[in-house]
This record gives C-alpha cells, sequence and structure tokens, in this order.
C-alpha cells in the first residue's frame, strides 16, 4: 500500500508564499546533539555494525541492490564535504573544528547509510611543481579517512574523483590545446589526460589506506565508484572544442567514418554530398550541438545521425575502457557509475546519455528542485535583499527531481539534489522523496550537501559574508524530516509500482535522436545555465505527463519500439475525480 495523504497536503498548503511573520520566527542555534547511548531516537541500529562486514554491495538484476550476503539493501544518503579544507578559524565560521567522527555519527542518527564524496583527485595547477599525473594528496587522505571513519559508523560510500568544469590545465602538462581553465569534455578522447586520469586512480584505490591498511580497491565499505561529474559530448558545452582539441576529434570522426563506410567520399555519398562550413576533403567539420536537437532532412539528416553515433559510442567505450582498467587492472570489486550528467535536449539526447553508462552497473543524474534566485551571489549564497521566488512541487508536482527516466533492471541513484535556499517549502522534500523512491523506484538520492559538523546555522556560506549557503540540508526543514523518511524507505513500507510506461529504443533510435514519449523535464543550474528555470510546457511528448505521479517510466534498450508497453491510466477523467498510483492508491 502507498498511503500518500497528498490531496490532505494540498488542501493544507497555501497557493502563495506562506505569510511568515517577525513574531513567528526565531533564532536558529541549537545545542550541539550529545550523541551518545541516551539517544530516544536513533536509526544507527538500521545501519550494518560495519559498513561492508559481509561483502561487497551487489545488484539484485532488477534494479536494486543487495549487500555482500544478498540481503536488499536501500541508501539515504547525502554528499558530504565535512573534513575536506583544512580548518581554519573564520570571523562568521563554525567557532571549533568539525569533528567527522561525530558528523558521521549525526547523520547515522539519522538514518544515514551511504554518503558521496566529490572531490577533484587530479593536481592543482596553481602549484608550480604539480605535475599531470600527480595526485592532490590532501583530496586523497580526505576520501581515505572519510571512508574509514564513516565505515565504522555502518555508512557505505561512493567516491566521485573528478570534475571537467574545475579541473584547470597547465601548458607545460602536454594535454592536446595547452592551458586551459577547465578540461570539458577532453577526457573522452584525449589521450594525455586519460592516461594522467588511470594514474589518479590508481595513485587513490591501490596505495594502502593509511587508516584501515586495506587499498580502497579491496574495501567492501566503498560501495560505488563514480567516474566522472557533469560532463559529456552530448551536452552544450561540447561547442566549447576549437583548435587542436577540435582537431584531434574531427580525426576521430574521420576514422570512425571511414570504419563504417569504408571511406570518407563513400560517407559523404550517404550524406547525399551535404557539406558544412569548415569540411574537408580529409577532415570533415562536427556539427554544432545545437544541431542534433532538430529534425532535419535527406542528407544532413543521414549525417547528424552518423556523428550522433560516434559521439555516444566513443563516450560509452570511454567508459567501457575504464571499467576494464578498474576491475580488471586494479582489481576493484565495487560497482560503477558511469556519470550523472544531462544533455543539450532530455527528449531527443537523454536516452542516448544513459546508454554510455551501460558501461558500468549503475545509472545517476543530478537534479534539483527548481527555485528562482537573483542576487550577487546567487550561484553559492543567500544574502539579504535577494528576490527569489519558488512554487512547492505540490503545486508544480513535474518538478519533483524524482521524476528520472530509469533503464530496465539497473539501479539509478539522484547523485546530488536538494530544494536550493531560498525556498520555502523544502519541508517537502524528504517526506516527497521516501514517498517517491518508493513508489518509483529510485535507490537513492544523495541530499546536496552537507558542511558543518551537526547543523547549519545561517550565518555565513564561507565564513566571511553575512549569508546562508545555497546548497545545504543541515537544517531543521530538511535534515530535521530525515528520520521519518529514512525509516519509512529503508524499512521498505511503501510499495514500488510496476512501471507505468515501459519504452522500447533501438539503437537506430538513439543515433537519429527519436523524440522520448514522455522525456524528462528541462533540470536548471544556476551555475550552468543562463536566466532562470524555464517554465513547464504543456506537453514535451504524447505521454500525459501526469504519467510521472503514478509509478516508474523506464526505458530498453535494443528493442524495437513496438515493444514499448503504458499501462492503463487508472484516473478518472472527469473535473475532481481522483489520480491513482499504479499501486492503486489514491494521488491526487
Amino acid at each position: 500500500m502507498l498511503p500518500l495523504a497528498l490531496t490532505t497536503l494540498l488542501a493544507a498548503l497555501p497557493p502563495q508564499d506562506p505569510p511568515w511573520s517577525e513574531a513567528a520566527t526565531y533564532p536558529f542555534t541549537p545545542a550541539p546533539d550529545p550523541l551518545d547511548e541516551r539517544n530516544l531516537l536513533d536509526l544507527r541500529l538500521l545501519n550494518e555494525p560495519v559498513a561492508g562486514a559481509h561483502g561487497f554491495v551487489t545488484t539484485d538484476g532488477r534494479g536494486g541492490f543487495r549487500d555482500g550476503s544478498g540481503k536488499p539493501l536501500r541508501f539515504w544518503a547525502v554528499n558530504t564535504f565535512v573534513g575536506r579544507e583544512p580548518w581554519t578559524k573564520k570571523p562568521l565560521g563554525s567557532a571549533q573544528e568539525p569533528d567527522l567522527d561525530h558528523h558521521l555519527w549525526f547523520l547515522a542518527k539519522r538514518g544515514v547509510n551511504l554518503i558521496r564524496l566529490h572531490a577533484q583527485l587530479g593536481p592543482d595547477a596553481s602549484d608550480p611543481a604539480a605535475k599531470l599525473d600527480d595526485v592532490r594528496a590532501r583530496e586523497r587522505d580526505w576520501l581515505w579517512r572519510t571512508v574509514a571513519t564513516a565505515k565504522q559508523h555502518g555508512i557505505y560510500t561512493v567516491i566521485s574523483p573528478y570534475w571537467a568544469t574545475t579541473f584547470r590545465l597547465r601548458a607545460e602538462w602536454g594535454v592536446t590545446g595547452g592551458a586551459r581553465d577547465h578540461a570539458m569534455p577532453l577526457l573522452f578522447f584525449e589521450p594525455r589526460l586519460q592516461a594522467a586520469y588511470r594514474s589518479w586512480w590508481r595513485q587513490l584505490l591501490r596505495e594502502p589506506n593509511p587508516h584501515t591498511g586495506v587499498p580502497l580497491a579491496k574495501e567492501p565499505a566503498l560501495a560505488l565508484l563514480q567516474l566522472q561529474n557533469e560532463d559529456s559530448l552530448l551536452f552544450w558545452t561540447f561547442n566549447t572544442l576549437s583548435g587542436a582539441p577540435r582537431q584531434l576529434l574531427q580525426q576521430r570522426f574521420a576514422a570512425w567514418l571511414v570504419g563504417k563506410h569504408g571511406s570518407l567520399a563513400k560517407a559523404r555519398q550517404a550524406w547525399g554530398q551535404h557539406r558544412l562550413d569548415g569540411d574537408r576533403d580529409d577532415l570533415p567539420e562536427l556539427a554544432n550541438v545545437w544541431e542534433l536537437t532538430q529534425t532535419r532532412q535527406g542528407g544532413f539528416a543521414a549525417r547528424l545521425a552518423d556523428q550522433t553515433r560516434f559521439l555516444g559510442e566513443l563516450q560509452r567505450d570511454f567508459y567501457q575502457d575504464t571499467v576494464r582498467f578498474l576491475q580488471q587492472e586494479l582489481g576493484c570489486r565495487q560497482l560503477v557509475n558511469a556519470s550523472n550528467w544531462k544533455t543539450a535536449d532530455a527528449a531527443r539526447l537523454g536516452d542516448l546519455e544513459r546508454w554510455t553508462y551501460g558501461a558500468g552497473e549503475v545509472d545517476a543524474v543530478n537534479r534539483y528542485a527548481d527555485v528562482v534566485h537573483q542576487g550577487q551571489h546567487a550561484g553559492w549564497a543567500v544574502v539579504a535583499g535577494d528576490r527569489y521566488a519558488a512554487r512547492s512541487v505540490l503545486h508544480d508536482p513535474r518538478g519533483l527531481p524524482l521524476f528520472v527516466r530509469q533503464v530496465e533492471h539497473r539501479p539509478m541513484l539522484v547523485t546530488e539534489s536538494c530544494w536550493p535556499a531560498p525556498h520555502g517549502y523544502s519541508a517537502e522534500g524528504p517526506f516527497l522523496a521516501a514517498a517517491y523512491q518508493s513508489l518509483c523506484g529510485v535507490d537513492a538520492v544523495c541530499w546536496f550537501a552537507c558542511s558543518d559538523e551537526q547543523w547549519n546555522e545561517p550565518r555565513s556560506a564561507n565564513g566571511y559574508l553575512a549569508s546562508m549557503p545555497k546548497w545545504t540540508i543541515q537544517t531543521p526543514e530538511v535534515l530535521g524530516g530525515f528520520p521519518a523518511a529514512a525509516s519509512v524507505f529503508r524499512r521498505g513500507l511503501l510499495q514500488e509500482a510496476e512501471p507505468v510506461l515501459l519504452e522500447a529504443k533501438a539503437d537506430q533510435d538513439l543515433w537519429e535522436r527519436r523524440t522520448a514519449r514522455l522525456p524528462e523535464e528541462a533540470s536548471f543550474d544556476p551555475n550552468r545555465d543562463a536566466g532562470d528555470p524555464p517554465p513547464r510546457l504543456p506537453k514535451l511528448g504524447p505521454v500525459d505527463p501526469q504519467t510521472w505521479l503514478r509509478g516508474p517510466v523506464v526505458v530498453r534498450f535494443g528493442a524495437d519500439a513496438a515493444a514499448t508497453q503504458q499501462r492503463a491510466a487508472r484516473a478518472a477523467g472527469g473535473k475532481g475525480q481522483a489520480l491513482r498510483a499504479a499501486t492503486g492508491e489514491v494521488l491526487w
């Protein structure tokens, strides 16, 4: 049964921003949690005494996880950065250094049994002595130390060691293109960077963890390796390629075309002699990624299908080669997720992005609830005088970050999510996550993020500016809802539904970018997207968007579209009649 009394909640919530008054507010200055055995509320008992005590986490072949003994394993998860940076006293910061052990105990008490550690393992370009193959020793020790500490609280770990957006390159490192202030999307095809990337993994996973004596490659408390964060050949940043990196990718494309068609001349024949500005007889130009979001006809359509297939296969091949390196050369037994990013067009390219993740065992995406926030520091801090507008997800249900297309029989994680501040309705987040993770079979939502030992008091986002963090969950309205929500989800108290839409996709459907029957909503990142969140469109595909509310939306790769299945709507047709979940319970 799925007892979601959403209609009651809708009736109780006002349609506009809640009418807060000064008299209804109070300073948030909580006393430290004593963290002792006298706690009346403590979900630590749901965790294993030691994470990985029974062996490595595996998948169950149906889209779920199992622990080393074969028992079903459900994760309530957060991202944490506690202990990552050397602590210094700041004017508006914490009065004392966070205690990592207390922090993880504090989380375990509230139902957390999985943490994601997002790091930048490669060298710091500002260090004149750094070589490309070096690792940041401080980052590596933080990962080692946190895995070891979390393990003792029954908390598993996900490691995300690389983010191209913030990785700077120096000219003397010899990467194609020389110095750059980011590395997007070079990792998919640049050989010098790929070799260094493997070196970073080797130095992290093969050397003994000084805090346990066991290399992370042999550590069962390390549940998942995420190959990289937020990069794709199918996203707008593809268009940043120019000069030598672009020419290198063009050369790869030319070789691929010869392999498929027999020669470049035959490829052009297949394209009806279509040409782009910049085409050379020996070096075909790459179309702007915007073209991959459009419908074209004739030879141009055939050309775009070839480019789409080339980019998809190149991306998947990189992930496959990396998985083989981790498992065969380094001896890792952890599960692998390739990445977690979006594309230039969720309707046309989103399924292809997930197809490339098939090299590993687990899929993932980063998605947040939308909020309009305008201010000088709106990407990372909330300051007095900022302007914002937010809606409850109960009034805008298509904005729920858990409504994602899942690949059949594969676990799905949302590796970053929250209701970003300022948001008047963030208290609904844990409850809705627990309910719809259960209904739709999403395996974990990694709430983003923790930066303090316990609660995050609204003093400063960086220790200097009078503000509060934009990306925080350590507030009463969010973290305060964890115990109940985590208990509901981890105990399996709510029933998972059968897929309400199973859409079959043949490979050619991916190359030709055929629109999904029910695409994901366009996600919004204030640090990567211009303007404010886009409005909801009435319909993105032929399936009613309310289908998201009823149960899992699943895609099956390698099958003819005729295999697509959609369950009956089970929603009454008249005004005022209820929408039901696929489990039969009234939702709306």
